[in-house]
């Protein structure tokens, strides 16, 4: 990773903001599953309060969702434009994923804005520290947003977008649920949680293994 490969990422990451705000899919997509999904849930559920760790693990599977839903929509886009070659070549592919990845992870919060709110309040749930439930939240979703955007440039020339990234990502992003959920569930019954190691080194690991792979990948 060199000066022009940041350079790059931050060009990309801002030419997919300015196309997003001209069109907003992405957003409504992930705002849009967010809220339908907690609806849905709670309304199954059918009782006024949820056990905090049950919460916790229903949060992140909706997340989980959510970004398999809306977070290969980039990539799917410079597809059906034709510009990913061109994207290729006058970026490195360093640069190229993790303009993507920075995208993504700040669509995911945005969604996340909407969401979240709906969610503590339709399950009745009382914050622990705010602190480290935000922490949570926030390496949670850069855990995903590098894990994602992983397998949806994997899968970008594919004919089965949809299907693939939901099924290639969720071995890759079953750890990260797991301390999620846990720390998340710690969070929420004010105490400390034993797996924020896990949602720290995470994001690190998977995009150190992601530029390696894809830059193998794309330049084949």
């Amino acid at each position: 990773m060199n000066y022009s490969s940041i350079w790059a990422a931050a060009v990309i990451l801002r030419k997919d903001i300015r196309t997003e705000l001209r069109s907003r899919h992405g957003v409504s997509v992930l705002v849009l599953f967010g809220v339908t999904a907690t609806m849905v849930i709670s309304f199954a559920l059918g009782i006024p309060e949820t056990d905090e760790v049950v919460a916790a693990a229903l949060l992140w599977i909706i997340l989980f969702f959510l970004s398999v839903a809306g977070l290969g929509y980039s990539f799917l886009r410079e597809e059906e434009q034709m510009t990913m070659d061109g994207l290729l070549m006058a970026a490195s592919v360093e640069g190229v994923y993790l303009g993507k990845a920075l995208f993504n992870l700040l669509l995911l919060m945005v969604a996340q804005g909407a969401v979240l709110p709906l969610f503590i309040l339709v399950f009745n749930l009382q914050i622990g520290p705010w602190a480290r439930f935000l922490t949570a939240m926030f390496l949670g979703s850069c855990g995903l947003s590098a894990a994602c955007t992983l397998v949806a440039a994997l899968i970008s020339r594919t004919q089965a977008k949809g299907p693939l990234l939901a099924v290639l990502a969720f071995p890759i992003l079953f750890p990260l649920l797991i301390a999620a959920s846990a720390d998340t569930a710690a969070a929420l019954l004010g105490g400390a949680g034993d797996s924020i190691q896990v949602l720290v080194l995470y994001p690190g690991v998977v995009g150190a293994f992601a530029l390696l792979l894809v830059k193998f990948i794309w330049e084949e």
